[in-house]
């Protein structure tokens, strides 16, 4: 063989010319001889020779000299992998159809560039007949990736690694302890590194997923068709094994979404109620509420309403959601739970902060105090996102409840004592800025907003920042710095999906309310379009009735009073709550700005009965920015009957509370109708100053230079008649039928709170807030 070698080389360096010489598979040849030949061949490289070996795996010849002696060119697996544009030429060239993006696109996700997998699916599947829509329909019903791969790599792979690709193919990304995990009860001795590190060799269709070489996954049809024999050769109670190995694995190291998955993927229900209940509060802790809605989405209800701590995760999502409305139905169902289950401190702390929250909202506020501070008191210091919550409560009802001062004190103190827990500090902010607006101290709220905002900034916090911005954009809003407003609320709105609770929709509210009073046409169009997509989105009944009634505002301020009307009616005041707080948006504020714009006597009495219900309710809760609000209107329909002295009287209260913080809003959007007793008011009644800037306010109030288009009831039917769904046809059905929410859910085997939410969806749908209008309307409109 050494003779043949060097007889080979001599006429090989005689090539008159250049000679490409190409070895396909190369990875097969396992004979020692022609290894050692090729080994001669390359070890003085030879001009006109081209060599080209194609192989799944590095041969044993001396590969790093030629690369040091720049001999050599490597095309990896990597560089085979085509980019779309090549897939989009490739395709261009061998398909005669008009429109190929579509087909591009998938095949370029289908296939992940694999060229060889292209060549398979164009010159074997009937693509030139089909329609876009049904090329997916095609590649699913192929199996010729699959054909391929038993051909050329499984059946000429060992036991043990087809093992190896079979039970780690359960995965999504794997590395080295987490395969010796999943194999641990084999009784292999598996080495999950070597086996690893040998294929990447092979190249066998594994990608490294980071630079260091430890997470690896497998080309999704590779794993496709590895799944598909592990379920043909393991049984099933195997490979439900395998999916609690890999969870069990994730939870130790911590990566609770990976752990919850793998649960998810065996529908394991007792698994995911471990995790939950094991993890809610470390998910809590760093505000990721979100991640527990999702997680259950995948248990059943009636597995969730035998569960205590379920309810309780439940009812934390509800409350993050502003979807508080939904809570006492669940708080029955615990109560319900109580006479045969029993659960430890922990959780009737939590179930108690729960009551509290519906107290507070009912305006009970030394019942809910009660609650709160003894949740925030003795709930383990672990759960702080928890604690946190109820801090706040705890803040706005001690507020309420005219103990304001010594709870402000201490929850200065507790800031620093918790100032290396970031959403921790960025909850305990909120609260000192909720008490300062609801005392109406706007410079002291806005000074705390800025330590709020550093704070974020300085600690990478988006939710602190989001939270910041709200709060200097209201305070700025209701000091008619329009300008500046805009300027905050525009970043809150770039980051709607952050902030939580209704001050994503009051975000949107004061954004166009300073749009309209900036007369910024166009700005403001493309955010009340972006407002109405936003609201529809979420699905939730409190946003709409904010919806509805901001939207019912904006006309009112354009002087259409007909549309403002008609929106104000859809507007479902059963879901209104912000007259507890100092929300920008309060539809029954809105509802009597409306009533008095009107101006009869019957729409002006029924406004000021339910201003003097306000008044009483802001009085209790000692609520300054309702208070300016709410005199500042009744002021308005007292000058409508004519009751002048209690007009002056009214509005003198409201500017007495107003000047401190200098809330300038309230003044303005009522416009040129009180102009005239503000001019009447005796400056050793209030401080001739405040009047002034009132007055020139009013005379450079910004009107819209023409009238803009706030969409009507009409003109919205994408909006509120989008179609029902399958089950909402159901419900409105048996509404017609005039069953209860209990026969309703006995007929359709489901909760009473999943029959409230379908008839509240089928209410924002319809465009209704009643039972009977929604029957009428579904009749009306032939949907039953």
């Amino acid at each position: 063989m050494n003779v043949f070698a060097r007889q080979l080389v001599n006429d090989l360096n005689n090539l008159p010319e250049r000679l490409f010489l190409a070895f396909d598979d190369f990875h097969v040849i396992t004979n020692r001889e022609i290894i050692d030949l090729f080994s001669t061949i390359l070890k003085y490289p030879i001009p006109n020779l081209h060599l080209i070996l194609i192989t799944r795996t590095d041969p044993p010849l001396p590969l790093t000299k030629l690369r040091a002696q720049n001999k050599m060119k490597d095309v990896r697996s990597s560089h085979l992998r085509m980019t779309e544009e090549e897939t989009r030429k490739f395709i261009q060239f061998h398909i005669p159809t008009d429109n190929i993006t579509p087909l591009v696109k998938i095949l370029n996700d289908y296939l992940e560039g694999w060229i060889t997998g292209l060549r398979l699916a164009v010159f074997h599947l009937p693509f030139q007949n089909e329609k876009t829509e049904d090329f997916e329909t095609v590649l699913a019903k192929t199996n010729l990736p699959e054909e391929y791969f038993l051909k050329e790599i499984l059946n000429n792979i060992n036991a043990k690694k087809l093992k190896f690709l079979l039970k780690t193919s359960i995965l999504q990304k794997f590395n080295s302890q987490l395969a010796d995990h999943l194999l641990t009860e084999s009784n292999d001795d598996f080495n999950s590194s070597a086996i690893i590190d040998e294929l990447v060799k092979k190249n066998l269709f594994i990608i490294n997923l980071d630079n260091e070489g430890q997470w690896y996954r497998y080309h999704h049809l590779f794993q496709s068709l590895l799944q598909k024999e592990l379920a043909k050769r393991i049984p099933k109670e195997t490979i439900i094994e395998l999916h609690k190995r890999a969870s069990q694995w994730y939870e130790s190291v911590l990566s609770l979404e990976d752990a919850f998955f793998y649960a998810a993927q065996i529908n394991d229900y007792d698994r995911i109620s471990e995790l939950v209940e094991k993890h809610m509060h470390t998910t809590l802790n760093e505000n990721k509420w979100y991640v527990l809605e999702q997680w259950l989405k995948k248990i059943p209800d009636s597995y969730i309403y035998q569960k205590p701590a379920l309810i309780i995760v439940r009812m934390w999502v509800l409350q993050h959601k502003n979807e508080i409305w939904a809570i006492p139905d669940l708080l029955e169902k615990l109560k319900e739970l109580h006479s045969s289950t029993s659960w430890d401190n922990e959780i009737e702390l939590q179930k108690q902060f729960f009551v509290g929250i519906i107290l507070f909202w009912s305006a009970k506020i030394k019942q809910s105090l009660a609650m709160f501070d003894n949740v925030r008191k003795n709930l383990s210091p672990d759960k702080s996102g928890a604690r946190s919550l109820a801090t706040i409560y705890y803040a706005n009802a001690s507020q309420m409840n005219g103990t304001g001062r010594e709870v402000f004190m201490e929850i200065e103190k507790n800031l620093y004592d918790n100032r290396n827990n970031t959403y921790f500090q960025t909850i305990l902010n909120g609260a000192l800025v909720y008490m300062k607006l609801l005392e109406g101290d706007l410079f002291a709220a806005e000074r705390i907003s800025r330590q709020t905002l550093e704070h974020g900034q300085s600690e990478n916090d988006i939710f602190g920042t989001v939270w910041g911005k709200y709060f200097l954009g209201y305070i700025a809003f209701q000091q008619g710095k329009y300008e500046l407003s805009e300027k905050y609320f525009s970043y809150v709105l770039d980051n709607i999906y952050i902030i939580n609770m209704v001050g994503s929709v009051d975000g949107y509210s004061g954004m166009m309310l300073s749009q309209l009073a900036l007369n910024k046409t166009k700005d403001f169009e493309n955010t009340l379009e972006q407002f109405v997509s936003f609201v529809k989105e979420r699905n939730n009944p409190v946003f709409s009735t904010i919806a509805y009634a901001v939207r019912a505002r904006l006309a009112l301020l354009n002087n259409d009073i007909e549309t403002a009307s008609r929106l104000i009616k859809i507007a479902n005041m059963d879901f209104d709550s912000g007259t507890m707080l100092f929300h920008i948006e309060v539809p029954r504020i809105t509802l009597c700005r409306i009533l008095l714009a009107q101006n009869n006597s019957e729409s002006t009495d029924e406004a000021m009965g339910i201003l003097n219900e306000l008044l009483t309710l802001a009085e209790k809760t000692r609520n300054i920015p309702q208070l300016i609000n709410i005199q500042t209107l009744l002021t308005l329909g007292y000058k409508q009957k004519d009751y002048t002295k209690k007009a002056i009287e009214s509005l003198t209260n409201a500017l007495t509370i107003a000047e401190p913080g200098n809330w300038i809003q309230p003044f303005t959007e009522t416009g040129t109708e009180i102009r005239d007793l503000l001019a009447r008011i005796n400056s050793n009644d209030k401080p001739k100053k405040f009047v002034s800037v009132l007055l020139n306010k009013m005379s450079n109030v910004h009107k819209p230079s023409k009238k803009l288009p706030i969409p009507d009831v009409k003109a919205q039917n994408a909006y509120h008649l989008d179609p029902l769904s399958n089950r909402e046809l159901d419900v409105i059905q048996l509404l017609a039928k005039r069953f209860s929410n209990k026969e309703i859910a006995g007929e359709l085997h489901i909760s009473e709170s999943t029959v409230k939410r379908h008839t509240i969806t089928i209410y924002q749908k319809l465009g209704v807030n009643k039972r009977r209008d929604a029957v009428l309307k579904a009749r009306e409109i032939d949907i039953i």
